[in-house]
């Protein structure tokens, strides 16, 4: 009896937090991730190089949304525009704490940025940069959004922008 009860209330906790289009469907116009810029330069230093990419997140979705991490989010990951698809370029290093979600409201915005740390090639250091050569085509991929399951691609994604070397 005690499996059964077990399982009917996972699986209504699982089927909760599964994301439905409904009547009040997200505003797919513009991205709801949207960087503060449509071009950003890395510089190096003498251990690496370094970068801040600002973004603001709209929630739009008709609902709260939270965003975990410890303390604060967790931040996006870059990903780089590789002939027509897709690669993880760079994923930030991130605490394992938690700490309670941060709430998103329907309508309410949330700023924040990508710090980007990447160490020299041939020297110790983490995280490596990912897809070859920095200059090229990017967006952010925001992992630690939910309401609680991950939600859908476009929401979750920035519009692209560039990035290059100084």
């Amino acid at each position: 009896m005690t499996r059964m009860v077990w399982s009917v209330a996972l699986i209504a906790a699982a089927s909760s937090g599964c994301w439905v289009a409904d009547a009040t469907a997200p505003d797919l116009d513009f991205p709801a991730i949207r960087t503060d810029s449509a071009a950003y330069t890395l510089r190096r230093s003498d251990t690496g190089l370094q970068g801040a990419i600002g973004f603001t997140f709209t929630n739009r979705t008709g609902r709260d949304l939270f965003a975990g991490g410890c303390i604060s989010p967790d931040p996006p990951h870059l990903e780089r525009l590789v002939g027509d698809e897709w690669v993880v370029a760079y994923a930030p290093i991130v605490l394992l704490c938690w700490t309670p979600p941060r709430r998103i409201r329907d309508g309410e915005s949330y700023r924040s940025a990508l710090h980007i740390s990447v160490p020299l090639a041939g020297t110790s250091g983490a995280p490596p940069w990912q897809s070859g050569l920095v200059p090229g085509t990017y967006r952010l991929v925001w992992d630690a959004l939910s309401v609680p399951a991950p939600l859908p691609d476009e929401l979750r994604t920035s519009n692209s922008f560039t990035l290059s070397l100084e």
